[in-house]
C-alpha cells in the first residue's frame, strides 16, 4: 500500500495531474484502509492467529481520525470557514507507524518462527504507534485551537 501510494503521488505530480479532489481523497482512503485493517486484526474471528491487536489500539487509531473530523466540524461552525489541515510531521509519522504496524502483524507468524521473541517487539511497536497517534492528535488540536483563536482575534478587530 505504501509503495503504491508513493508511486501514485509521484506520477500525479510528474504528469501534472494533481487535483484538489485527489488531494482530499487520498488521505481519506488511507485512513479507511488503516481503520479497516485494524478492525480486522483486532477481530476475534479474523485476526492473525497468535497476534491479536488490542482493541484499545484500534480505539486510539480510529479515535484520532474521529477526533480530527469532529474538530474540523467545530472549527467550521465556529468560523464559518472550511479549515484545510496541512499534513504535519507528527501525523505523517503516526500514519507510517500504523501502516508498518499492520505489515508487521501480517508477517508475524513467519517471523516468529525464526525469532520467537517477535511478539514483544510487535507489542512495543503497536504501543508506540498508538503513542504517535495520540501525539499527532494533540498537535492537530493545538493547531486548530490556534487557528480559531487567531480568527476570533481578527474578527474582533
Amino acid at each position: 500500500m505504501l509503495i503504491s501510494d508513493i508511486l501514485d503521488g509521484y506520477l500525479a505530480r510528474r504528469s501534472d495531474e494533481v487535483t484538489r479532489f485527489g488531494t482530499l481523497l487520498d488521505p481519506v482512503a488511507d485512513k479507511i484502509l488503516i481503520a479497516c485493517a485494524c478492525l480486522l486484526l483486532a477481530s476475534e474471528h479474523r485476526h492473525v492467529e497468535g497476534f491479536l491487536l488490542p482493541k484499545i489500539i484500534v480505539f486510539i487509531v480510529i479515535g484520532r481520525d474521529v477526533t480530527l473530523l469532529i474538530g474540523l466540524i467545530g472549527v467550521y461552525f465556529t468560523t464559518s470557514q472550511l479549515y484545510v489541515i496541512s499534513p504535519m510531521l507528527t501525523g505523517k509519522i503516526a500514519g507510517r507507524m500504523q501502516l508498518t504496524m499492520i505489515f508487521l502483524i501480517l508477517i508475524a507468524p513467519e517471523i516468529s518462527i525464526l525469532f520467537p521473541q517477535w511478539i514483544w517487539i510487535l507489542r512495543t511497536f503497536w504501543w508506540s504507534a498508538a503513542g504517535a497517534a495520540i501525539l499527532s492528535t494533540i498537535s492537530y488540536i493545538y493547531n486548530g485551537s490556534c487557528y480559531v483563536k487567531q480568527w476570533i482575534q481578527s474578527d474582533l478587530l
